[in-house]
């Protein structure tokens, strides 16, 4: 390739950048345009869920999350996503923030709803929340009012590992996507009385 071609493509990207910042100050959302080493990082899986739907500012929120029987109960119906998991907590803005405490602080009913997408990129719309941990005070994310449907897909089994990453969509709405599920090396050796809920 050319040096003159390798330029045009670093100016078609600087451009790509300028404009997405400039949509993103539009839009109220403030984020940073990932670096070419996180760009790099980005699975293939996820690039292809952020096309369809016009997608920009991917952050991984969790890289192993292990589904357990509580993950998967129609009872309880949520996805935990626990604090001491999270790789990134800056994936909302001022006003999602707002949003999730009220409904924590209890003066709010619903939690934000987001979009989430499944491995075989279906789109469900579920409720994002913080709740209470097991009594240690510690609170956690959870999917929920419209986890059963994701649940329904049958497409995750207990000892599952998924990662979980967010984006934007074309709109600015909040999206979150799952890895298509492996199993875990440490399941069939450890005790399920030692799982974490």
């Amino acid at each position: 390739m050319e040096n003159s071609d390798i330029c045009k493509f670093w100016k078609l990207d600087m451009l790509e950048e300028s404009a997405q910042i400039v949509y993103k100050e539009k839009k109220g959302i403030i984020v940073d345009i990932p670096s070419p080493e996180t760009r790099d990082s980005i699975p293939d899986w996820l690039v292809k869920v952020m096309r369809k739907e016009n997608g920009y500012d991917p952050k991984l929120i969790i890289k192993r999350k292990e589904l357990f029987q509580t993950d998967l109960n129609t009872t309880q119906s949520c996805l935990s996503m626990h604090l001491s998991q999270l790789k990134n907590t800056d994936f909302l803005t001022k006003d999602e923030t707002i949003i999730i405490d009220e409904q924590f602080l209890k003066t709010k009913k619903e939690g934000l709803k987001v979009v989430l997408v499944d491995p075989k990129s279906h789109k469900h719309e579920v409720d994002l929340r913080k709740w209470k941990g097991n009594g240690n005070g510690v609170w956690k994310y959870v999917f929920n009012n419209g986890w059963n449907k994701v649940i329904a897909t049958k497409i995750f089994e207990v000892n599952h590992v998924i990662e979980i990453w967010s984006f934007r969509d074309g709109s600015g709405k909040l999206c979150f996507a799952l890895s298509s599920p492996t199993k875990s090396d440490e399941s069939s050796s450890r005790p399920s009385s030692s799982r974490h809920k």
